[in-house]
């Protein structure tokens, strides 16, 4: 059983994997998703990765703790419920960039006319470069070298995209399916990690002692602190400066700390 641990790494590792890689192609393409929503998919993993891995210490304390009330007990209960209610909304704002929908369409749009508006020809090169496209609608509509006289328009050579790259395929659907491909992924990870969460849960409250008697589980609480062992032995080994008074046999004196008193 104790298999599962290391697994268990591997996949919530994997997961933060994979949502980095998605934010870094939703910054790299402009996509209009929100930086917040993709950030709080990378931390997801790692929320879930510690919840996890401290929810046998959160129930081993609670078994000792000599006032048992109920909050305490709902304790774990509730720290898996937040969590899940967290990934539920996440993965619902990410099905909605997922979804075609009118509302998609229209984010696409109007960032690609904000980035047309303010001359910036950064943004709309590297859309058009990492895709091979060129325009929005169309290899004429917004595309990128701007119109000469314009901010960022080019001083010599073709002056169109497609004229100077040779390109065919507007930016629209291209971008489009890149910014569906991303929420899905990220959707997956928020998927995933409610996935391991529940299946942790089942396997914890079934197989909860075994995995305690693991090596590797005490290796993972001896790095998150969670140990209380040593504190038993620290006070016993705490000793008075002076020890106990004590009379002598024959009444005439005293012994403290070894000498006597006469």
């Amino acid at each position: 059983m104790s298999l599962w641990i290391p697994l268990y790494t591997v996949l919530f590792v994997g997961l933060m994997i994979i949502a980095i890689c998605q934010l870094v192609t939703a910054t790299r393409l402009s996509l209009p998703i929100p930086t917040a929503v993709l950030s709080l998919t990378i931390a997801l993993p790692i929320l879930g990765a510690i919840l996890t891995a401290a929810l046998p210490s959160i129930c081993r304390s609670i078994a000792k703790s000599p006032t048992r009330n109920l909050l305490g007990q709902l304790t774990p209960l509730l720290l898996q419920s937040a969590q899940l209610v967290f990934t539920t909304v996440l993965a619902t704002l990410l099905a909605s960039d997922a979804i075609p929908s009118p509302v998609r369409d229209c984010l696409l749009e109007t960032k690609w006319k904000k980035f047309w508006t303010e001359h910036d020809s950064e943004a709309i090169r590297a859309i058009q470069d990492a895709l091979g496209c060129c325009g929005f609608r169309s290899v004429k509509d917004m595309a990128w070298p701007f119109p000469r006289g314009q901010p960022g328009a080019p001083g010599s050579g073709p002056a169109t995209c497609a004229a100077r790259y040779g390109r065919t395929l507007a930016c629209r659907v291209p971008w489009r399916e890149a910014m569906a491909s991303t929420a899905w992924w990220d959707f997956g990870v928020a998927i995933g990690v409610a996935v391991l969460q529940i299946v942790g849960w089942i396997l914890i409250n079934k197989f909860g002692d075994r995995v305690r008697e693991s090596t590797l589980w005490k290796v993972v609480e001896r790095f998150v602190g969670r140990r209380d062992e040593t504190a038993a032995d620290d006070e016993e080994r705490v000793r008075p400066l002076l020890g106990p008074v004590e009379d002598e046999p024959n009444g005439e004196g005293r012994a403290v700390s070894g000498y006597s008193l006469e």
